[in-house]
């Protein structure tokens, strides 16, 4: 396990400096919680889950990537283009549709991707629960995601409705 230097760790006072754990809100925490394990891992938060997306969905068109993320076109456009750089994906023409770019992942993407879902550093981030409250703390973040991407879904079928 890596030791954790709070003293040469940056995020760390960005995050803690001026938060008072012990009164923070349950959202603010997990907020806390997000950024961190988000900077200990080394990625974007967009990359990131733009090589989750793309791990389940091997080719997906560039609109549809960015609806997915909720994100402005020039946004996504941006991201992908830092990515291709990196060697984690590439773009290439829809065969059906010429007009359309169609997103890929790289072997290199979809090692990174894999070795994201692994989760090969958990224990890292996890040491301080017990394997029971770890496996207590990932199902009740499951339902509660679960019930957000419901919430999404309507939200968007709603806006589809008022918009068509």
């Amino acid at each position: 396990m890596k030791e954790f230097d709070e003293k040469k760790c940056k995020y760390y006072h960005e995050c803690h400096g001026h938060f008072n754990i012990e009164e923070a809100s349950l959202l603010s925490l997990l907020v806390r919680c997000g950024y961190i394990a988000e900077k200990k891992s080394g990625r974007q938060r967009g990359q990131n889950r733009i090589l989750n997306i793309l791990l389940d969905t091997p080719k997906i068109s560039q609109k549809s990537l960015q609806k997915q993320l909720g994100i402005e076109p020039g946004s996504i456009s941006e991201i992908i283009s830092k990515m291709e750089q990196k060697g984690l994906l590439r773009r290439e023409k829809d065969e059906e549709d010429r007009r359309k770019m169609i997103v890929c992942l790289t072997e290199k993407g979809r090692a990174m991707a894999e070795e994201s879902r692994q989760g090969r550093e958990e224990e890292d981030y996890f040491s301080a629960l017990q394997p029971e409250e770890q496996l207590q703390l990932k199902k009740m973040i499951q339902k509660l995601l679960v019930q957000w991407k419901k919430e999404r879904t309507i939200k968007q079928k709603m806006e589809e409705d008022n918009n068509g």
